[in-house]
């Protein structure tokens, strides 16, 4: 593999399809300093497609976790208002961002995970305006995961570090179509099939969904009456086509936050903030969270409900093929961009606002309906035995799933 032609090509599809950067934009590219190769092509791109500004924002996890380790939270939990504004700053602008990832699922491993927590909400607090911002529709996004050794051994233990990343980057490339003879054809096509499912269900106005398997989840989801599917690609308020997930294989809308009823069990493990949690499920009455439990990492979910009172709900359901390219390649990533492709999912936390018609009758009372949170963690249900029923206004069943699958 020509890792060097791999990542040229990786820059080029993230520029002129992710993106689609056009002359006069500023671009902000956020991005862990191993990660320098990708962002350099994604500058000097940029800059060739007329980019009036490109800014490159390096980050270093390793730094986090000596922070972590070695600061009081005091200090941690005091957010320079400096570092807030240069954010909001680029933000105001209409800034293209771009977010790379090199995953770690276990880089806080052995951190006090109440620190950890403390930590990440008065982050969360100080950058809502940001991320509010950034999700209002003015800014085109993309987020992207880089392979890492660490994230290769962590998926691939059985093999030999040059080996596991070899495999980790054939598994990236095949998931974000980067392997197609074409990539930019391929996702032509592959937005184009995500399309009629999304105007599928958007037909058929559902008034709530229904998930159940034999592993424990039997869960009734209430939608708003002004619910959108969306899926593949989201558009800006100026008409800007972009894909915000590389890879995206998912269809979703947000659910009625009174209107959830039920046990749901997870499906895969979640690595959430550098920590893994496996084995959990919830119980919910009336949309809120009312019991969990968690055979590994009970306390980082003890935490996560601590965050604010919206991270007991849910904000977000998205349907996913066990068919999926992701779903067949049987493997798990421990990071949320690929597992949650791989498998139908849920979300706690934050609801994503273009999910509801605002030329809907109903748009301003389902306002009053939907998720806010300083949150939003999905995490996995789909299995290879679940049904997904939608029902719509007048009581009529329609099969969506059957064992876990489009029907």
């Amino acid at each position: 593999m020509d890792i060097h032609k791999v990542v040229a090509d990786y820059a080029r599809l993230i520029v002129d399809f992710g993106v689609k950067v056009r002359a006069g934009d500023t671009v902000v590219i956020t991005a862990p300093v191993e990660c320098r190769e990708l962002a350099r092509q994604i500058a000097q791109l940029a800059y060739q497609r007329a980019a009036k500004e490109v800014v490159l924002e390096y980050n270093d996890d390793q730094y986090k976790r000596l922070r972590l380790i070695n600061t009081n939270t005091e200090v941690l939990t005091d957010i320079p208002q400096w570092k807030v504004e240069s954010k909001e700053y680029y933000a105001r602008q209409k800034a293209t961002m771009i977010f790379i990832s090199y995953p770690d699922p276990e880089l806080y491993q052995g951190i006090d995970p109440v620190k950890i927590n403390h930590v990440n909400q008065a982050s969360r607090k100080a950058l809502k305006n940001y991320s509010d911002m950034i999700y209002s529709g003015d800014c085109a996004w993309l987020l992207v995961s880089y392979p890492s050794p660490v994230w290769a051994k962590k998926v691939f233990p059985d093999l030999g570090a040059e080996k596991a990343l070899s495999e980790l980057w054939k598994a990236v490339m095949y998931a974000v179509r980067l392997d197609q003879a074409d990539p930019v054809k391929a996702w032509q096509d592959h937005q184009a099939k995500i399309q009629q499912r999304v105007a599928f269900l958007n037909s058929k106005r559902f008034k709530k969904l229904i998930f159940s398997n034999q592993s424990g989840t039997n869960l009734t989801i209430g939608l708003p009456q002004s619910h959108l599917w969306v899926g593949a690609s989201s558009t800006t308020n100026d008409g800007l086509e972009y894909v915000p997930n590389m890879p995206t294989e998912e269809v979703f809308t947000v659910p009625d936050k009174y209107e959830v009823n039920g046990n749901v069990k997870s499906s895969k493990p979640l690595s959430y903030a550098g920590q893994l949690i496996e084995d959990f499920s919830f119980t919910f009455a009336e949309g809120r969270l009312t019991n969990y439990s968690a055979r590994v990492g009970q306390e980082v979910l003890d935490n996560i409900f601590k965050i604010d009172d919206g991270a007991n709900y849910l904000g977000e359901v998205a349907l996913v093929s066990e068919q999926s390219p992701l779903a067949k390649l049987n493997t798990l990533f421990y990071d949320t961009l690929y597992d949650e492709n791989a498998s139908c999912h849920l979300a706690f936390g934050k609801a994503y606002a273009d999910c509801l018609d605002a030329k809907s009758s109903c748009f301003e009372q389902d306002q009053k309906r939907i998720n806010d949170s300083l949150t939003h963690i999905d995490f996995m249900v789909g299995t290879a035995d679940l049904s997904v029923v939608g029902v719509d206004q007048e009581g009529i069943e329609t099969p969506i799933f059957i064992n876990g699958d489009w029907c």
